[in-house]
């Protein structure tokens, strides 16, 4: 607190000359910033000894399990840095230049071999996240580019992918790969125990879901998407189509708004949504009789009437989402991170960032801030002995939501 006080040579009336008496204050507030610090925690372990023959032996308190145990960083540091580059998307040769202002020297190196470890610790937690996106109904994918340059090896750029798996809106896993081809999502969805996969129409997908025996959903945000464009490059007969797929998002939100719940959804959907739906396609079908094929008004027409069946199917289930938008979210920071860094060094860099953004993500779906999770996380994980998959599930992002009463 500042206190600014009146002159004393101010301190009489300009009207009588009388001398002025106090009567309040006028605060005004300013925002400021103190920079982040680093402190050290000591862990003191008391020591005793034989009263009757020092020579009996020394006894001193056990000391805690630590997550790198001849290492110096707390667990509020490795989670600093871990959501700084993956959330903050700050290198970690950047933070080592933000940390060497702070009056720490930490290099990148070493902090990359924290993450390593951080990454081995975190392990039993993944695979249980994994095989709860395994064991869900409906599963939302999506891919984007992340390449990988591994130059201690003097090798050629590979151009890979990280794969987003969402489980019913709850669980997400991300996998890297070294390309885009159909081998990767059907390699890891061969544990699928699911009814659904909700994708953007990517030809690998159709071949997942004919060879695990699932529908396939489409998303509507990309084909509305296609005739937004087709509309923008002058195409003005994409208007009504877009204005008609304007209104089965509407009733989505009307749902979503009254809290309607499944049955309800698909009541709404087959009452009102069928409805527009066919007026959509009859539109569609019409102009795709003059439409140039391969003009963007064209291509919007064929991929929508391609994938028609996938569109129209969220219909039949209350439960199902009229679009992919919740996967794309996911992949978002992904898109960011990579302005920041071009690619990863290797591919085990690749793997850590699949596996610390498969939990920052779980944690978003779940309103969990992730820095604080995952600080506590890693307290836990340091002395955690329990070996019973089940008991890592106290350990997730939903536990922990519950714990502090998030909805």
């Amino acid at each position: 607190m500042e206190v600014v006080e009146l002159p004393e040579s101010e301190r009489s009336c300009d009207e009588c000359d009388s001398e002025l008496v106090e009567i309040g204050e006028e605060i005004t507030e300013e925002l400021e910033y103190i920079p982040a610090s680093f402190y050290v925690r000591e862990i003191h372990r008391k020591k005793y000894a034989c009263k009757k023959d020092s020579l009996h032996g020394v006894y001193r308190a056990r000391m805690p399990k630590r997550l790198i145990p001849k290492g110096i960083p707390g667990p509020t540091l490795l989670s600093h840095i871990l959501i700084s580059k993956y959330v903050d998307h700050l290198p970690l040769e950047r933070q080592e230049q933000i940390f060497k202002r702070l009056g720490v020297h930490i290099a990148k190196s070493t902090m990359s071999d924290w993450l390593k470890t951080v990454r081995q610790k975190l392990d039993p937690l993944l695979q249980c996240l994994k095989n709860k996106m395994l064991d869900s109904r409906l599963l939302n994918c999506d891919e984007t580019t992340y390449d990988v340059q591994q130059n201690a090896m003097q090798e050629p750029m590979i151009h890979g992918y990280l794969w987003s798996y969402i489980g019913d809106r709850k669980w997400v896993w991300f996998d890297w790969q070294k390309g885009r081809s159909r081998t990767g999502p059907l390699d890891l969805l061969q544990g699928f125990t699911g009814d659904y996969l909700q994708s953007d129409g990517y030809e690998a997908y159709n071949y997942v879901v004919d060879k695990l025996h699932i529908t396939h959903l489409s998303c509507w945000a990309h084909a509305r998407r296609k005739f937004v464009e087709a509309y923008e490059s002058g195409s003005i007969q994409a208007e009504p189509v877009i204005q008609l797929i304007a209104e089965l998002y509407k009733i989505e939100s009307e749902a979503k708004e009254n809290n309607l719940d499944f049955s309800q959804i698909k009541e709404i959907r087959k009452t009102k949504s069928l409805s527009i739906l066919s007026q959509i396609k009859t539109a569609i079908e019409e102009i795709s009789k003059t439409a140039l094929p391969k003009a963007k008004l064209g291509t919007a027409c064929a991929y929508t009437l391609k994938r028609w069946k996938e569109l129209s199917e969220y219909c039949n289930d209350g439960e199902l989402q009229i679009d992919n938008n919740i996967v794309e979210r996911s992949i978002r920071p992904v898109a960011v991170g990579r302005k920041n860094w071009p690619f990863s060094g290797s591919e085990e860099g690749a793997d850590f960032a699949a596996a610390f953004y498969s939990l920052i993500e779980t944690c978003k779906l779940h309103k969990v801030d992730p820095s604080e999770y995952i600080s506590k996380v890693l307290i836990y994980l340091a002395d955690y002995e329990d070996e019973d998959a089940a008991g890592f599930t106290t350990l997730f992002p939903d536990a922990y939501a519950m714990k502090l009463g998030i909805e």
